[in-house]
């Protein structure tokens, strides 16, 4: 009988605790059905801790997440320098060199000509 062993590579107490928490769906390759709310997922890992909440903290604001990849976002957005995998700030990028500044706006011609609308009716003005 060959099987898929994703759910029982994890190790220790909280690997135990997943394959009583999670049932492979028949037929399916990559399904399975959460004995808690009956849901069916793919990522058991991650709904694993809809019911279990890890608590991933932000050191700089803490700011709390279920997941490392949403504190790993977090991160990215609220704090750019900081790198949440090494627990250190990153040095800032050198400012970009500055662009010369615009050319200047030529003043407009002198008007030489009738303006471009104007036509033998227009003659007389508005009334």
């Amino acid at each position: 009988m060959w099987r898929v062993m994703a759910v029982w590579v994890l190790a220790g107490s909280k690997g135990w605790h997943m394959r009583l928490t999670f049932e492979r769906v028949a037929g399916a390759l990559n399904l399975h059905r959460c004995k808690l709310c009956g849901k069916v997922v793919t990522h058991i890992r991650n709904h694993y801790h809809v019911h279990f909440p890890g608590r991933f903290e932000c050191p700089l604001c803490r700011a709390t997440y279920t997941r490392s990849d949403n504190l790993r976002t977090h991160c990215k957005f609220k704090h750019p320098a900081y790198n949440p995998d090494t627990r250190k700030f990153e040095s800032a990028p050198p400012p970009a060199a500055s662009a010369p500044p615009p050319a200047p706006v030529p003043p407009p011609a002198p008007a030489s000509h009738a303006p471009l609308f104007a036509n033998h009716l227009d003659a007389g003005g508005f009334d």
